[in-house]
C-alpha cells in the first residue's frame, strides 16, 4: 500500500483476515499496512507513534468483550495506555469450513479462540476437536494462520473456521459456509491512535465513512 505522510497502520492476522479486509473496507490503500504477533504489540506500537494507527476488533456479537492474551479487555487496555478510537466500523463475519477432506473424514478445527466460540454448535453437533493454537507452539491462530497451517499439510483430517477469502487465497477447498451459531454475527473494530496524533483528511474521511457503514 502507498502511505499517506508516512502514517502505518497495525493489525493482527495475516491478509484475507478479518482484520485485514475491515482495515481494506476502511482505510484502502491510504497507508502501509505491518502485521503484528499479537493485540498487544499493535496497541504499543500506536501509543509509540504519533503516525500508528492501531486496527484492532474489541467486540463480537456472540463473544462479546475481546481480550488481550491475558484477558484484558482491548478496549481496556487501549483506555489505560491513552489511545483515543478515530474510527469503529463494524464487520459481518461469515466463517466456512475448509479442508481437503470431506466432512466425515475431519477430525480437528484449527481458528482463532473467538471463531471456534462462534461456531461451537457446528462443531459439537459434528463431534469436532477444537484448537486455537497449532501443535508444538503456544502462539495463538488468526482464522488466515489457520487456513495458511491447512493449506500447508494438505490432509483431510483437519480443516479451519476462516472466511471465504482465506480458504480461496490458500486454495483450500469450503466444506461448509454459514457455519456461525448466529446468522447475525458482527464484530466491531476500533481504530485507535494517539491523543495528540494528526489524521490528515483522507484519514479522517475514511473513519467519518466507516464510523456510519459495516
Amino acid at each position: 500500500m502507498s502511505g499517506q505522510a508516512g502514517l502505518k497502520i497495525v493489525r493482527f492476522g495475516d491478509t484475507h483476515s478479518y482484520s485485514d479486509i475491515a482495515t481494506r473496507r476502511m482505510f484502502g490503500d491510504l497507508a502501509v499496512v505491518e502485521v503484528l504477533e499479537n493485540f498487544d504489540r499493535c496497541l504499543e506500537a500506536a501509543a509509540m507513534s504519533r503516525l500508528v494507527i492501531a486496527m484492532l476488533p474489541v467486540h463480537n456479537t456472540a463473544n462479546r468483550e475481546i481480550s488481550c492474551a491475558d484477558g484484558v479487555p482491548v478496549e481496556e487496555r487501549a483506555e489505560g495506555m491513552g489511545l483515543r478510537v478515530i474510527a469503529t466500523p463494524e464487520l459481518y463475519v461469515n466463517h466456512v469450513l475448509a479442508s481437503f477432506g470431506r466432512l466425515g473424514e475431519i477430525d480437528t478445527v484449527y481458528s482463532k479462540g473467538g471463531a471456534l466460540v462462534q461456531c461451537s454448535k457446528f462443531l459439537d453437533r459434528h463431534g469436532l476437536r477444537r484448537s486455537a493454537a497449532i501443535p508444538d507452539s503456544k502462539a495463538p491462530l488468526s482464522t488466515s494462520g489457520a487456513a495458511r497451517y491447512v493449506a500447508d499439510r494438505r490432509v483431510p483430517y483437519i480443516s479451519a473456521i476462516c472466511s471465504e477469502e482465506d480458504a480461496v487465497h490458500y486454495g483450500v477447498p469450503v466444506v461448509r459456509r454459514n457455519i456461525a451459531d448466529s446468522p447475525d454475527n458482527r464484530t466491531k473494530f476500533h481504530a485507535y491512535a494517539r491523543a495528540d496524533a494528526r489524521i490528515p483528511e483522507g484519514f479522517a474521511e475514511a473513519a467519518r465513512r466507516a464510523a456510519g457503514g459495516k
